[in-house]
């Protein structure tokens, strides 16, 4: 009695199925890291935004101040309208005058000035020391 025996080639129908599988789950992980890549990156671009922002902030509040009486807190800056703004952001710039160790006026200020997201979180902060002087005429 001959028994033939058939080698066969190929793949079954359980072996591709369990590749594309494999395969499948690759291709999930890998759109979820670019999916997180992508956040982050839009939140690094948020984050230079705000800071270029807040600069820009404190040179404008650097400006503005020519008196004590100008020094206020919270300061409202009349300037052009920013982008970020449109966006739904939002900046807040506070000045105090800085007085002496005896409480005498010394004609400087410490400009703070931050950028929030529309959550309220904020993205970025600086702050500055400004001295004044008044020339009497």
């Amino acid at each position: 009695m001959n028994i033939k025996h058939h080698e066969s080639s190929g793949f079954t129908l359980i072996e591709a199925m369990i590749t594309m599988l494999i395969v499948s789950i690759g291709l999930l992980a890998m759109a979820q890291l670019l999916i997180t890549s992508i956040q982050q990156n839009n939140r690094s671009e948020m984050r230079i935004d705000a800071s270029s922002a807040v600069q820009t902030l404190l040179k404008e509040a650097t400006v503005s101040i020519k008196k004590d009486t100008d020094c206020v807190d919270p300061m409202t800056l009349a300037t052009p309208t920013r982008t970020y703004l449109a966006k739904g952001y939002t900046e807040e710039v506070r000045c105090f005058e800085i007085l002496g160790p005896s409480g005498e006026q010394q004609e400087r200020y410490l400009i703070k000035a931050k950028v929030f997201d529309p959550t309220g979180r904020e993205l970025a902060a600086a702050s500055s020391i400004m001295t004044t002087v008044v020339s009497e005429l």
